[in-house]
C-alpha cells in the first residue's frame, strides 16, 4: 500500500468509527481538545482524540509523536473494553508501522485488528485488516499466504455487499500478487475485473494504471503488438498524473528496446528522466538513469553506461536507499569487468558487497575472488611488459657500449690490452644484468601461470558441470514439489554460469525477481546455493 492510500485507510477508518467528517484539525488544536477531555475525566474522548491526534501526526510524517498518540489510544480502548474503536486503531497504528519497515511487526498488528473485529463479529473492519495482512504477506514474498489473505477479504466483501470502488482494489490487489508469483494468465483476469469496474466508477487513473500492469504481463510473454496496445490506452486515459507519465513512458522504453528499435527506446526513456526532474523526484531520477544505463549496456557502450550508472547512485544517496545503492555498484562492476578494466571492477563488487545480504554472501564472495585473480594477473601482465621494455632499453646500451670499445680498440692500438680488460668487465657486468631480468621475468611468468591456475581450479569442475543444459520434463520427475516454468529458466541461466544480474538481464525481469525464484530452487530442490542447487541436479542424471 502507498504512503497516500494509507494515509487515506487512516481518515476512511476514522469515519467508520466516529462518523465524522471533520478530521482535518491541526495537531495543536486536538491537542487542546486532549487537555479538555482530561479535565472533563471522559476516558472515551481521550482515547478517541489521541487516535486522531496520532493520524495527524501520522500524515506529517512525525512518526515518533504519531507511534506515542496510537499507544495511548490503545491502552486506554483496551482497559475500556470498547472493541470496535480499537479494532480500528489497531489497523491503523499498522499502516505507520508499515511504513517505518517494520513488516513482520505491522502484520502482527493488523492480525490483532483482525482478532478483535472477529470477536464481534464486524465483517467491515475484518476485511479491511484481512486486506492490509494481505499486503504486509506479499511485500514479505510470501504469495501464498498474500493470497490466502486477500481472497478472504473479498469473501467478505461480497457478503456485506461492499461497493464497485472496494471490489475494484481488492481484484487489482489479488492480480498484483498473482503477477509477482508468475502466474501470469490469472494475474490478467484479475486485473480485468478491476479494469470494469474503475471503469464503470470512471476511475481513469485507476484504470490506466490497470492497462500499465497488463502491458507489462503481454510484454514479458513476448506478446508484443498487444502490449504496446496496452499501454497507448494507458496513455489515453491517463488525466495528467506525472508518475502515471512517467511509468508509461518507461514501460514504453523498455518495450521498444525489447524490440531493438532503439531510436524509439532512448526517446521514451529520456522522456521519462525528463518527467522525472520535473517531479524533483530523487527515487524516480535515480530509477530513470539506471535504465538508461541498461540501454546502454545492451549496446555495448560501456563509457555512457558507467555515466548514467553514476548519476544512478548520486541520486539513491538522497533517497537513502541502501538496496539500490548495492545493486548500482553491483551493476558499475559488471560494466567495468565488460570493459576489462578489473581493477575498477574489483573496487565496486568490494562495495557491492558491503550491504549485500547473507544469503548471497557465498556467491558474491566467489566473484570477488575471480575478479580479484584477473585484477592480480592483469597487475603482473603489465610489470613484465615493463621489464621487458627495461630489458630492451639495456640490450640497446650494451650494443652501444660494445661498439665504443671497439673502436677505442682500433684507434688506439697501444691501450688495446687495457681496452680488452675493460671490455670485458663491462660485458660481464652487462650479461649479469640480463641473465638477473631474463630470470626475474621467468619468475613473473610462472606466478601468471599459478594466477591461472588458481582461476581454472576455482572454475573448472563447477564451470563443467553447471555449464549444462536443464530437461524440465526429466528434472521435475524426481521433485515432489515441480519446478515452475519461469524458475527452469533461471536454472538454465544459472548453469550457464551467469551471475544474477546477467540472467535478469537475459530473461526480462529484475534481479531481486531473480533472487526469488533461486529462493524457491533452493528450496525444491533442497540446496543451500546455486553450486548445490545444480551439483544435486546432476547427481538425479538431469542434467544433459
Amino acid at each position: 500500500m502507498t504512503i497516500s492510500g494509507k494515509i487515506a485507510a487512516l481518515c476512511v477508518g476514522l469515519l467508520i468509527a466516529f462518523g465524522t467528517k471533520n478530521l482535518c484539525s491541526q495537531p495543536s488544536e486536538l491537542l487542546n481538545d486532549l487537555k479538555e477531555h482530561i479535565k472533563e475525566g471522559d476516558s472515551y474522548k481521550v482515547a478517541i482524540t489521541h487516535y486522531k491526534i496520532a493520524q495527524e501526526y501520522y500524515a506529517e510524517y512525525e512518526d515518533s509523536l504519531a507511534d506515542k498518540h496510537f499507544k495511548e489510544s490503545i491502552d486506554l480502548l483496551d482497559s475500556l473494553n470498547i472493541k470496535r474503536e480499537l479494532a480500528i486503531v489497531y489497523n491503523a497504528y499498522g499502516n505507520l508501522i508499515s511504513l517505518k519497515g517494520d513488516l513482520n511487526r505491522s502484520y502482527a498488528t493488523y492480525k490483532e485488528a483482525y482478532r478483535i473485529a472477529e470477536s464481534i463479529n464486524n465483517d467491515t473492519i475484518m476485511s479491511f485488516a484481512l486486506n492490509n495482512m494481505g499486503l504486509e504477506q506479499k511485500t514479505l514474498g510470501n504469495y501464498d499466504k498474500s493470497l490466502e489473505h486477500l481472497f478472504a477479504s473479498l469473501k467478505i466483501k461480497e457478503k456485506i455487499g461492499a461497493s464497485d470502488k472496494s471490489f475494484s482494489t481488492a481484484f487489482l490487489n489479488i492480480g498484483l500478487v498473482l503477477d509477482l508469483n508468475e502466474d501470469l494468465e490469472e494475474a490478467f483476469k484479475y486485473y480485468d475485473k478491476s479494469l470494469e469496474l474503475k471503469l464503470q466508477i470512471q476511475d481513469s487513473l485507476g484504470a490506466s494504471r490497470v492497462y500499465g500492469n497488463q502491458a507489462v504481463i503481454r510484454k514479458n510473454q513476448e506478446k508484443y503488438d498487444e502490449a504496446l496496445r496496452l499501454l497507448n490506452l494507458s496513455e489515453a486515459l491517463n488525466n495528467g498524473d506525472l508518475n502515471q507519465d512517467y511509468v508509461i513512458a518507461t514501460n514504453k522504453g523498455n518495450l521498444f528496446l525489447r524490440l531493438n528499435d532503439t531510436a524509439q527506446a532512448i526517446s521514451y526513456l529520456n522522456k521519462a528522466k525528463e518527467i522525472a526532474l520535473a517531479m524533483n523526484d530523487a527515487e524516480l531520477m535515480s530509477d530513470a538513469n539506471q535504465n538508461i544505463a541498461h540501454y546502454y549496456i545492451r549496446q555495448n557502450q560501456h563509457e555512457k553506461a558507467i555515466r548514467f550508472t553514476e548519476l544512478a547512485l548520486e541520486h539513491t544517496a538522497a533517497t537513502k536507499s541502501l538496496a539500490q545503492w548495492r545493486e548500482l555498484n553491483a551493476q558499475l562492476s559488471e560494466i567495468y569487468v565488460k570493459a576489462e578494466d578489473f581493477e575498477k571492477a574489483f573496487h565496486y563488487m568490494k562495495l557491492s558487497e558491503l550491504y549485500e545480504d547473507s544469503i548471497f554472501n557465498m556467491e558474491k564472495q566467489g566473484v570477488i575472488a575471480e575478479l580479484q585473480t584477473r585484477y592480480e594477473t592483469e597487475k603482473k601482465e603489465k610489470q613484465i611488459a615493463q621489464k621487458n621494455e627495461e630489458l630492451a632499453v639495456s640490450e640497446l646500451a650494451l650494443k652501444n657500449r660494445q661498439s665504443i670499445i671497439m673502436y677505442l680498440v682500433i684507434a688506439i692500438l697501444v691501450l688495446v690490452l687495457a681496452g680488452y680488460i675493460v671490455f670485458k668487465r663491462i660485458q660481464a657486468k652487462q650479461k649479469e644484468k640480463q641473465l638477473a631480468a631474463q630470470r626475474m621475468l621467468e619468475a613473473y611468468s610462472k606466478e601468471i601461470d599459478v594466477l591461472r591456475a588458481q582461476i581454472n581450479a576455482q572454475m573448472g569442475d563447477e564451470a563443467e558441470q553447471i555449464s549444462a543444459s536443464i530437461d524440465p520434463a526429466e528434472i521435475n520427475k524426481h521433485l515432489i514439489n515441480p519446478l515452475s516454468e519461469r524458475e527452469l529458466e533461471v536454472l538454465n541461466e544459472l548453469a550457464s554460469g551467469k551471475t544474477n544480474n546477467q540472467i535478469a538481464e537475459t530473461i526480462f525481469v529484475s534481479a531481486n525477481t531473480v533472487k526469488y525464484h533461486l529462493k524457491n530452487i533452493y528450496v525444491k530442490l533442497d540446496a543451500q546455493n546455486r553450486t548445490e542447487a545444480l551439483l544435486k541436479a546432476n547427481s538425479l542424471n538431469i542434467l544433459q
